[in-house]
């Protein structure tokens, strides 16, 4: 039979999000039109591996996001 309680799960360190972000495109969502895209889910549509989505502004953003299909290594801030 299996153990009453297991290991506990070892989840590593994330680096510091500037070291993250080295040589990463970033992709800029904006209401006010001075970034790429006028929404998020704009942005997370175009999103490539290794890319992150940074909104650059507090919105307001009222969307239902669908991520089920973001491609790997990405991020958003």
């Amino acid at each position: 039979t299996a153990p009453a309680h297991s290991a506990p799960l070892s989840i590593p360190e994330p680096p510091p999000l500037e070291e993250w972000l080295k040589k990463r495109k970033i992709l800029t969502v904006s209401k006010d039109g001075k970034g790429q895209f006028n929404t998020i889910q704009a942005a997370l549509d175009a999103l490539q591996p290794g890319e992150v989505v940074e909104v650059l502004d507090k919105g307001p953003y009222r969307e239902r996001l669908v991520m089920e299909s973001l491609p790997k290594d990405t991020g958003l801030f």
